[in-house]
C-alpha cells in the first residue's frame, strides 16, 4: 500500500519502508499513476499530497511523466483542478506543468495564466520561464530545447511583460511582480547578447514604460532591481522608461548595494549625458537626487567605499570621452553642475580618506580607488583654464587645518592629481603629523612639475623612521634629480642623507641611480669615503651602497683602488639570507665588466670558491663581453661549481641557455670545443632526474634545444634520454607542470626533427634499460615519431595532451610496482 507507504515516511519511516517507496518513485506503467492520483486526493492528507507533488515535479525535470508530453500536460491539468485547497501541491505541480512544456519544445504562457491557480504560483512560473533564458538548472532546457524556448519566450516577452504589469498580479504581490519583471528584462537582454539583436530586449522595455502607475505600488529595492536591468540597456527606449522610473524611485530614502550598482550603471552613460550633452534629458531625470544619494554611498563603511568611490570615477571617465550616442561639448569642464558635483566629491573624500592615527593601514585600499577617481577627473579638467577648478577644493581642504590630518589628506590628494606648482603650505617638524605630512608633499613633488624648489624641499626632509615614508621620498627625488644640478652645497646635502638616513639599501641605490651625469663623479668621490669605515666592519647596507656606487664609475679606478673590497666580499665576508654582501660586489662587478675585463676574472675565481646564485646572475649579465676564449674558461667554471640545488640548477642552466644562442661568441666556444659541450651535456643528463621543479628542469630541456645541431650531441644521446626516461617516471607533477611539459615537448620534436632514427633507437634502449615495459615504451616511442603528422594538422596541443597522457601512465605503472 503506497499511501501507507508514504504516510510512514512523514512519520519518519527508514530502512525497509523507505527503499521500497524509493523504488515506487522510479517505477513506470499505469499502477504509479493510479497510485501517485490516490496520494494527490484531497482525502490523502496535506503532508501525503506535498511528497506526492513533488515527486511528480522530479519526474517531470527528467522527462519520465506520462508515455506522451500531451498525456502528462492533461493528466497534470486534471490533479490541478482537484487541488485548489493545497497551494504547495498547485505550486509544485505548476513548475511539472513547465518541465513538460521544456521537454515538448514549447511554452505557452497563456496557458499557464488560464488555470485556476493562486497569481504568485503564476508569477512564480513565469520567473522561473525568465531565469532559464540565462542559464538557470531549474528546468530541463539544453541544445534545441533551449534554442525553441528562448525563441518562444523572446517573442512572448512584451505580451508577459504587459500582462504581468496590467492584471491583477500587479496589485496582489506587487514585490513578486516586480522581481519576475526584473527576471524577463536579464533574461531578454541575455538574448540581445546571444543573437546580437538588441530587439529582443526593447520591445519589453517599452511595455515596460507604457504602464508607469504599476510603480508607484511597487516597493523600493525591487523597484531598483529593474531600473538596474533597464539601465544596463543601451538604447533609446531604456532612457525614456528610466526618466519616468528614476524620479519616483530617488523621491524615496535609497541606499544598498543595489543602489551603488544602480548609479554605478547610470555614470556610465545617462547621467553624465544628462549633465552636459541633453537638455531634455536634464529636466526629467532627478540629477540632484542621484548626486545626494552616490554621495551619501561615500559615507559608508571601509570595505563599502571603494565601490562608492568608483562611481565618481566611472561618471569622470565618462564625462571626458562621452557616450555610444553623445559626445561632451568643449565647455563641460566648467558647467556648474559638473563643478558643484566635483567639489562635493572631493571635499567628501577628504573627510573619508583622512586617517584616523598616524600608523594606519585599513584605508589603504579606499586610497588607491581615491586616487584612480582623481586622477580621471585630472583627465577630465585637463585643459590650462580648468586647472583652477580642479585644484581649488584640494587647496581648500588644505587650509582648512593648519597641520596634522586635514593637510596631510590634501597634500595627498594634490598628488593624486598633479598641480602645475606645489601647494603654498608651511610645514612645522614639531607637528606630530610631519612624517605623514612629509611623505605626502614628497608624492606631491614627485608628481608635480620639475622645480628646483622642490628638489631642495625634498633634500632637506628626509623621511624619518617610519617605513612608509622611504618610497615617498625616493620616488619624488628619482622624478626631479634627473634634470636638475644640485650644486656643491646640494650634493653635499644629498649625500648626507645617502649616507646616514636610515634607509634600505635598495633606496639608496635608487637614489645613485638617478644622480645626473654631470654630478656622478663628484659624487662618487665625495660618497666613498665615508662608507669606508662601516664597509670595513662588514656593514651590509653599507656595503651594497658601495659597491653599486663603485660600479658607475667609468674606469678602472674602481679596481684598482678597492679590488679588497670585493675579493673579500665575494670569498670572505659573512653572507645574509638574501646573499649580501657578496650579491652587490657581484652586481658591482658586473657594472664593470665592459669597461674593466678583470671584473669577470674576479667573478669566476668566486664562483670556484663560493658558488652562490648572485654570481651566476652576474656571469650571466656580463656574457657579452667574454669573448670565446674567455667564455670557454667561465663556462668550464659554470659547469664544475654546478650543484644539487634546483634553484642553482636553473641558474646554471639559465646561463648556458643564454651561451647558447647562435652566433654569439660563447656559442662558438661550444661549437669549437667538444670536451666543453659533452661536459655541459654530461651535466644536463646528471641534473635532470634530481633538479627537482619545473622551472630547472625547463631551463636543461631548453638547453638541449639549442645544442640539438652542435658536433657532439649524438654521442651524448644515449645519456640524455636516459635521464628523460627517468624524468618521465620520477619527475612527478614537475614533469607534467606547464614548464616542464612544455620545455619536453620541445626538446623530444626538436630531436626528431634533426636524428629521427638515432631518437626512436636510443629511447628504446633507454626505456630498456629503465624497466619501462614494452607496451608502455611503444606507446612513447610511437607518439614521438607520429609527432610530425600533428603538426601538419595543426595539433600540437593535442599531441601534447597525449604526451602528458602517456607520462600518466608511466608514472601510474611505476607507483602500482612501488606499492
Amino acid at each position: 500500500d503506497v499511501s501507507t507507504l508514504v504516510q510512514k515516511l512523514v512519520a519518519g519511516a527508514s530502512g525497509q519502508e523507505l527503499r521500497l517507496l524509493q523504488e515506487w518513485q522510479k517505477s513506470e506503467g499505469p499502477e504509479f499513476y493510479r497510485d501517485m492520483a490516490s496520494l494527490l486526493h484531497p482525502s490523502a492528507g496535506d503532508s501525503v499530497r506535498l511528497f506526492a507533488a513533488s515527486t511528480v515535479r522530479r519526474r517531470a525535470r527528467c522527462g519520465k511523466l506520462r508515455p506522451t508530453d500531451a498525456e502528462a500536460r492533461e493528466w497534470i491539468c486534471a490533479i490541478l483542478a482537484q487541488s485548489r485547497d493545497c497551494a504547495p501541491v498547485q505550486r509544485f505541480l505548476l513548475l511539472a506543468l513547465l518541465s513538460v512544456e521544456c521537454w515538448s519544445k514549447r511554452w505557452d504562457w497563456k496557458m499557464f495564466v488560464g488555470l485556476d491557480v493562486p497569481l504568485p504560483f503564476i508569477v512564480e512560473v513565469l520567473e522561473t520561464s525568465a531565469l532559464a533564458l540565462r542559464g538557470s538548472r531549474d528546468l530541463p532546457l539544453d541544445g534545441e530545447r533551449w534554442t525553441s524556448f528562448a525563441w518562444t519566450a523572446a517573442e512572448a516577452a512584451p505580451s508577459v511583460v504587459r500582462w504581468i504589469c496590467a492584471s491583477p498580479a500587479a496589485a496582489v504581490c506587487p514585490a513578486a511582480a516586480s522581481t519576475c519583471l526584473s527576471a524577463w528584462i536579464r533574461g531578454c537582454r541575455q538574448l540581445a547578447v546571444d543573437f546580437e539583436d538588441a530587439s529582443y530586449v526593447e520591445g519589453p522595455v517599452r511595455e515596460l514604460a507604457a504602464h508607469v502607475d504599476f510603480w508607484k505600488a511597487v516597493p523600493g529595492t525591487h523597484m531598483m532591481d529593474v531600473a538596474l536591468q533597464c539601465a544596463k540597456v543601451q538604447a533609446t527606449v531604456s532612457r525614456s522608461f528610466l526618466t519616468v522610473l528614476l524620479p519616483v524611485l530617488f523621491a524615496r530614502d535609497q541606499s544598498g548595494a543595489v543602489c551603488g550598482e544602480l548609479l554605478q550603471v547610470l555614470a556610465q552613460d545617462i547621467w553624465p549625458k544628462a549633465l552636459v550633452a541633453d537638455g531634455a534629458l536634464q529636466q526629467h531625470l532627478p540629477l540632484a537626487a542621484l548626486a545626494a544619494t552616490a554621495l551619501q554611498c561615500l559615507d559608508g563603511e571601509h570595505d563599502e567605499l571603494e565601490g562608492a568611490i568608483g562611481i565618481f570615477q566611472t561618471l569622470a571617465e565618462s564625462l571626458a570621452v562621452g557616450g555610444r550616442d553623445w559626445a561632451p561639448p568643449k565647455e563641460a569642464q566648467t558647467f556648474p553642475a559638473v563643478v558643484l558635483l566635483y567639489e562635493a566629491f572631493v571635499k567628501r573624500i577628504a573627510e573619508k580618506l583622512k586617517l584616523p592615527r598616524l600608523e594606519c593601514q585599513e584605508l589603504e585600499a579606499p586610497r588607491r580607488a581615491g586616487c584612480e577617481a582623481l586622477q580621471a577627473w585630472s583627465r577630465f579638467f585637463g585643459s590650462a583654464p580648468a586647472q583652477a577648478i580642479l585644484h581649488a577644493p584640494l587647496m581648500e581642504c588644505g587650509a582648512r587645518g593648519a597641520g596634522g590630518a586635514s593637510l596631510e589628506v590634501a597634500l595627498w590628494m594634490s598628488s593624486c592629481s598633479p598641480p602645475s606648482s606645489l601647494p603654498p603650505v608651511t610645514i612645522v617638524e614639531q607637528d606630530p603629523w610631519y612624517p605623514r605630512i612629509a611623505a605626502a608633499m614628497h608624492l606631491t613633488i614627485a608628481a608635480s612639475a620639475v622645480s628646483a624648489a622642490a628638489l631642495e624641499w625634498t633634500i632637506l626632509h628626509p623621511p624619518s623612521r617610519y617605513p612608509w615614508a622611504e618610497e615617498p621620498f625616493v620616488a619624488a627625488i628619482e622624478a626631479q634629480l634627473p634634470r636638475q644640478i644640485l650644486g656643491e652645497h646640494g650634493l653635499r646635502v644629498f649625500l648626507q642623507v645617502v649616507v646616514h638616513q636610515p634607509l634600505k639599501a635598495s633606496a639608496r641605490c635608487r637614489l645613485l641611480s638617478a644622480i645626473p651625469d654631470a654630478d656622478r663623479a663628484q659624487a662618487l668621490q665625495a660618497l666613498i669615503p665615508p662608507l669606508l669605515p662601516m664597509v670595513e666592519q662588514h656593514n651590509s647596507e653599507a656595503a651594497q651602497v658601495f659597491f653599486a656606487a663603485l660600479g658607475t664609475l667609468p674606469n678602472g679606478e674602481a679596481l684598482s683602488k678597492f679590488g679588497r673590497f670585493f675579493r673579500s666580499a665575494l670569498n670572505e665576508w659573512p653572507v645574509d639570507s638574501d646573499g649580501e654582501p657578496a650579491g652587490a660586489a657581484a652586481r658591482g662587478l658586473a657594472c664593470l665588466a665592459p669597461v674593466v675585463p678583470e671584473a669577470v676574472s674576479l667573478l669566476v675565481e668566486a664562483l670556484g670558491t663560493r658558488p652562490c646564485l648572485e654570481i651566476l646572475e652576474a656571469l650571466r649579465q656580463t656574457r657579452h663581453v667574454w669573448g670565446q676564449r674567455a667564455g670557454a674558461d667561465v663556462l668550464t667554471a659554470v659547469m664544475q661549481s654546478c650543484n644539487s640545488d634546483p634553484q642553482f640548477i636553473a641558474a646554471t642552466f639559465r646561463l648556458l641557455c643564454d651561451c647558447s644562442e647562435p652566433g654569439t661568441p660563447t656559442s662558438q666556444a661550444l661549437c669549437a670545443e667538444g670536451s666543453l659541450l659533452s661536459a655541459a651535456l654530461g651535466a644536463a643528463a646528471a641534473a635532470l632526474p634530481v633538479c627537482g621543479s619545473d622551472y630547472a628542469m625547463a631551463q636543461i630541456f631548453v638547453f638541449l634545444t639549442r645544442v640539438v645541431k652542435m658536433e657532439g650531441f649524438q654521442a651524448l644521446m644515449p645519456a640524455i634520454c636516459g635521464a628523460v626516461v627517468r624524468v618521465m617516471m620520477e619527475g612527478g607533477e614537475a614533469a607534467k607542470d606547464a614548464w616542464g611539459l612544455g620545455a619536453l615537448t620541445d626538446v623530444l620534436g626538436r630531436c626528431h626533427e634533426v636524428h629521427p632514427e638515432l631518437l626512436t633507437q636510443t629511447l628504446i634502449r633507454a626505456c630498456a634499460s629503465g624497466g619501462v615495459p614494452q607496451p608502455l615504451a611503444a606507446r612513447l616511442v610511437g607518439h614521438v615519431v607520429d609527432r610530425q603528422n600533428w603538426v601538419k594538422s595543426s595539433s600540437v596541443s593535442q599531441w601534447v595532451v597525449g604526451l602528458e597522457s602517456v607520462i600518466d601512465e608511466w608514472q601510474a605503472w611505476r607507483s602500482s610496482v612501488i606499492f
